[in-house]
């Protein structure tokens, strides 16, 4: 069960990046298609200039898939939206530091502690190292059977893709920003004949993002001051303790003399 850092502050990783990419920087929804009499959902595009042409499944609307598709899907159907996910690579040139902390606060059930002076705090302290930067990259490619039907899809995925802003929500729900690159795009049509043919454009992308690979962490604070014991010896073998009791006001340990 996450602590209260976890479900204020949240966690990312692939799946995270995944939907950022489909849902909140694209813009695509949640459909309910049917098939085999089981209903499933599945992501569209709804886009005005297109609404009628997509497939009659998906009432018309514009499918977008991520490949390879966990359900059955018709790589043929047109017009559609493929996005292929590439393998996440680690980006040290942008990590801060070692042990750096995304946040720290009072863990699960901790008590709060008043000390002599009035100071106040808790006996128990959650906190988790902050993230590794990756870079995620992405192969979008709107397909389609009349050329203007991929301008159309085009023209507004590159009005989202262009702003260099891609969005994500983490696992406690909040909408992060991160810094996301239009890397090439090139057309890649498929001209079998002149009677089948699917016109392709490619648009690839580099997301800076992060994945969330440390677990939080549970300790106990101080909750009293501190007591030194400081011993001196004197030449003629005596010693004398002296205990000095911790607060603000003490910088070093002094000498004892007899």
């Amino acid at each position: 069960m996450p602590g209260p850092g976890e479900t204020f502050y949240g966690t990312v990783f692939i799946r995270n990046f995944d939907m950022g990419l489909v849902k909140d920087t694209l813009g695509a929804t949640l459909f309910d298609i049917e098939r085999d009499g089981e209903t499933t959902q599945q992501f569209i595009l709804d886009l005005p200039q297109l609404d009628g042409y997509g497939p009659d499944d998906y009432s018309g609307k514009i499918p977008v898939i991520f490949w390879p598709p966990e359900g059955v899907f018709d790589p043929y159907v047109l017009p559609s939206v493929i996005i292929r996910p590439g393998d996440p690579i680690a980006a040290l040139q942008r990590w801060e530091s070692l042990g750096g902390k995304a946040y720290r606060m009072p863990a699960e059930g901790a008590k709060l502690i008043t000390l002599a002076d009035g100071r106040q705090g808790y006996d128990r302290y959650e906190d988790r190292l902050k993230a590794m930067p990756f870079d995620i990259p992405y192969d979008v490619e709107f397909k389609a059977r009349k050329r203007w039907q991929k301008v159309v899809m085009l023209e507004y995925a590159m009005k989202k893709f262009w702003t260099r802003v891609f969005y994500a929500t983490d696992s406690a729900g909040n909408e992060r920003t991160y810094e996301m690159k239009v890397e090439a795009q090139s057309s890649a049509d498929e001209l079998a004949d002149i009677t089948d043919r699917t016109l392709v454009y490619l648009v690839s992308l580099l997301v800076e993002a992060e994945l969330d690979l440390n677990d939080p962490i549970v300790h106990k604070a101080v909750t009293q001051d501190p007591v030194f014991n400081f011993e001196n010896s004197d030449p003629d073998g005596a010693c004398r303790k002296i205990t000095y009791p911790a607060g603000p006001g003490i910088r070093s340990l002094g000498c004892c003399r007899k």
